[in-house]
C-alpha cells in the first residue's frame, strides 16, 4: 500500500495561470527547433488565462498492489488568487485498476516512491510469441467552473490493454468515453493507441 500528500506554492513570473487538458489521452507533435510539444488534440477544458498573483497546489495519492492486480487513484485541487477578482478553487480525481493477465507484477521502487513497469516472464519472439499482457480500467474527473472562470467540467471512463513485449517496448491501446459540460452537455469517444520503445 502506498500513500501520499504534497502541497505546492507558486507565483507566475508572468502572473498568469491557466488550466487545460485533452480527454484522457495526451496527443502532441514537437515543435522544431523549440524542444516543446504542441497539442494535436485541443483541450476539451480549459480555463483561459487567468492573471493571478499566486496559486495553491493540493494533491493527496493512494495506491496499492495485490500480485498481479494494482490500484491507484490522486485527488488534486487548486486555489488561485485571481489579481481584480475572487478566490476560485478547481478539482480533480481519477482512479485506475489493472491486471497483468499473465501473472507477472509491477514491482515497487521503494526508493522513488513508484510502481516500475512490468517485466515479463517470458519475452516476445517472433517465432514463439510471449510478452505480458495488462488489462485496465479507469474514471476520471475534471472541474474548471468556479465563481467568474467557466472553464468547464468532464468526466471520462477508460477500458485499455497493454501488451510488453520485454522491458523496452509496449503496445497500449485504450478506449475513453467523455462527457462534457461547457456550455451545454456533449459527449465523445477516444480511441488510441500508442507504442513505446525505449533506448
Amino acid at each position: 500500500m502506498h500513500t501520499g500528500f504534497d502541497y505546492c506554492l507558486g507565483d507566475p513570473g508572468d502572473n498568469i495561470v491557466q488550466y487545460q487538458i485533452q480527454p484522457g489521452f495526451f496527443v502532441a507533435a514537437p515543435d522544431e527547433g523549440v524542444g516543446a510539444a504542441t497539442p494535436v488534440v485541443p483541450p476539451f477544458v480549459d480555463t483561459g488565462p487567468i492573471p493571478a498573483q499566486m496559486f495553491h497546489l493540493f494533491n493527496f495519492e493512494l495506491g496499492g498492489a495485490l500480485g498481479p492486480c494494482n490500484v491507484q487513484s490522486e485527488v488534486r485541487f487548486a486555489v488561485v488568487d485571481q489579481i481584480g477578482g475572487p478566490v476560485v478553487a478547481f478539482s480533480g480525481a481519477y482512479a485506475e485498476a489493472t491486471c497483468v493477465l499473465t501473472g507477472e507484477v509491477h514491482p515497487y521502487d521503494y526508493e522513488n516512491a513508484v510502481f516500475r513497469r512490468v517485466m515479463p516472464n517470458r519475452e516476445f519472439y517472433f517465432r514463439s510469441g510471449g510478452g505480458a499482457l495488462e488489462a485496465s480500467l479507469g474514471w476520471s474527473y475534471i472541474n474548471l467552473n468556479d465563481k467568474n472562470i467557466t472553464g468547464g467540467g468532464m468526466q471520462t471512463y477508460s477500458m485499455g490493454l497493454n501488451w510488453y513485449l520485454h522491458r523496452y517496448a509496449k503496445f497500449q491501446f485504450v478506449v475513453i468515453p467523455v462527457t462534457l459540460e461547457r456550455g451545454g452537455a456533449s459527449s465523445a469517444a477516444v480511441a488510441a493507441a500508442r507504442t513505446q520503445v525505449e533506448f
